[in-house]
């Protein structure tokens, strides 16, 4: 094991192998001695990591199978900002723990043995997704025209720092807006015309993006 090779103390062997994480620390031991870490180094990561596997114990994750991404994000928000350093006082000491979880993580993810984080949520997810079931719904339009409008839209309702909670921004797609956008990102001339599509007054119904 990996492990045993930068930890060479009997006692320190032991107390590793109760670890319920030990499989994954050992690999990461692996593949910091492949990459030509030397072993102080590797010596304080796996120490560093034993205060994130102590606190996935402690909040009730029993091993590998169980971690999931959301327990990470626990750690860096519940525990590193709470971390003092041997005097009581705050101490880089904490940053640098959550430094190294991060390079864990990284070859958790890597190694597809941890679930890339979820996307975060965009701000105007509700607006997007109601104009593309308006979309599919009401236009009938294939699931390919669907996404290609999905993608163009998306910098369309990013220039106007759309957000669900503020609708009365939608009230700067005015005409004016809307040409000088497209000048600025259609490219070739006559290319917009292959996301803006039919009006929705053609449909008789309204567009949840109209102003």
């Amino acid at each position: 094991m990996a492990l045993e090779v930068v930890f060479r103390r009997a006692y320190e062997q032991k107390k590793l192998r109760r670890n319920p994480f030990y499989v994954l620390l050992d690999g990461y031991c692996r593949w910091m001695l492949d990459h030509g870490f030397v072993r102080t180094s590797i010596t304080i990561r796996i120490q560093h990591l034993r205060f994130l596997t102590d606190y996935l114990i402690h909040i009730g994750v029993k091993g590998p199978a169980e971690l999931r991404w959301e327990h990470i994000e626990r750690f860096h928000t519940k525990w590193v900002p709470r971390y003092r350093g041997p005097e009581g006082g705050r101490s880089a000491q904490g940053h640098r723990i959550g430094c190294t979880v991060n390079g864990f993580v990284r070859y958790l993810t890597g190694r597809g043995l941890l679930s890339p984080p979820p996307p975060a949520p965009l701000p105007y997810q509700a607006l997007l997704d109601e104009y593309l079931c308006w979309l599919t719904d009401y236009l009938h339009r294939s699931p390919r025209t669907v996404e290609k409008r999905r993608r163009y839209v998306i910098p369309l309702l990013e220039s106007i720092g759309a957000d669900d909670r503020y609708p009365d921004r939608l009230s700067l797609l005015s005409p004016r807006f809307l040409q000088d956008f497209l000048m600025e990102t259609a490219g070739a001339p006559g290319s917009a015309t292959t996301w803006v599509g039919s009006p929705p007054a053609a449909a008789g119904i309204r567009s949840p993006l109209a102003s």
